[in-house]
């Protein structure tokens, strides 16, 4: 597999940098998803083809037909610091990313696949992941599967597009307030317009962008952190501050749910870190007390 990558930076004056990059880059399949020996599950599956519902075997295996993953990277943006305000950094870049053959877990009992193994009259390749005793054109009830595999493909695609943006600004406060001591401000903030994912053939295209989803994979469409650093001779405040945009309850659209539900609101979090350095009989030493989640 081949990478390459561009990039173009100009340099418009002393103050303001523009930047743009264009990549094509790759994640290659690990040796398990390529060799991955069986492992057997059972589940109960309503069978679509002949319309009974049981108990069958799910074998999850590896796949060495597997190839890598192509993203397609496009970013744009710039870089000011402007002389009239020193130590002041700002960047802004604008990202559009594109991935195709993206390696997903597809599983035989999924609904979605005997829809298309159906709809084909089992000559679609997903059909090889449904272990039938007859052919598939018999709707017998003898004909429910003996066995389903679970194996990773490249059949997915996710295509996103945002914005980043990030301050900082470091000052010495005996510089312009007579006091002791550094501040360093910084503002991390990231938009993502949209994260889209398309599946299977015929499955729905779902936007992450803005969505709960799962527990551990939220993604806001909006998210930012403020973090503040007071450093004098012997003790430092750190000051962190998170924001999380409101979240819709799922990214598939097809989903309706009650106004009593509704959305997850957005969520703010606080941590302080306190740090006390001092010397005793020339020892260095440092205490510190730090609170997360203070609100």
């Amino acid at each position: 597999a081949s990478t390459w990558k561009v990039g173009v930076e100009w340099q418009v004056d002393d103050d303001l940098k523009l930047r743009a990059t264009r990549s094509r880059d790759i994640r290659a399949p690990t040796l398990w998803d390529l060799f991955q020996g069986p492992v057997t599950t059972t589940s109960g599956v309503s069978d679509s083809l002949t319309g009974v519902s049981g108990s069958a075997n799910t074998n999850m295996v590896g796949n060495p037909s597997l190839k890598p993953e192509i993203a397609n990277n496009n970013t744009a943006g710039l870089v000011y610091q402007p002389g009239w305000l020193r130590n002041l950094r700002v960047t802004a870049d604008y990202f559009h990313i594109t991935i195709v053959n993206e390696i997903a877990g597809v599983n035989g009992a999924s609904p979605v696949v005997q829809s298309l193994c159906v709809a084909s009259g089992g000559t679609s390749s997903y059909c090889a992941l449904i272990q039938r005793p007859i052919s598939y054109n018999s709707t017998s009830p003898l004909n429910f599967p003996t066995l389903y595999y679970s194996q990773a493909q490249n059949f997915q695609s996710q295509w996103t597009e945002g914005l980043d943006l990030d301050v900082d600004y470091r000052t010495d406060l005996d510089d312009w307030a007579g006091m002791n001591g550094t501040l360093d401000a910084r503002l991390l903030w990231t938009h993502t317009s949209f994260l889209k994912t398309l599946g299977l053939p015929g499955s729905v295209i779902t936007d992450l962008a803005g969505s709960a989803n799962a527990p551990g994979t939220a993604q806001p469409a909006d998210k930012g952190t403020l973090m503040l650093t007071w450093a004098g001779p012997e003790v430092t405040l750190d000051v962190m501050e998170r924001y999380y945009s409101p979240l819709r309850q799922n990214p598939n659209p097809t989903l309706v749910y009650t106004p009593s539900v509704g959305d997850l609101p957005a969520w703010f979090q606080t941590d302080i870190n306190i740090a006390h350095d001092f010397t005793p009989q020339g020892v260095p030493v440092r205490l510190f007390l730090n609170v997360s989640n203070l609100v």
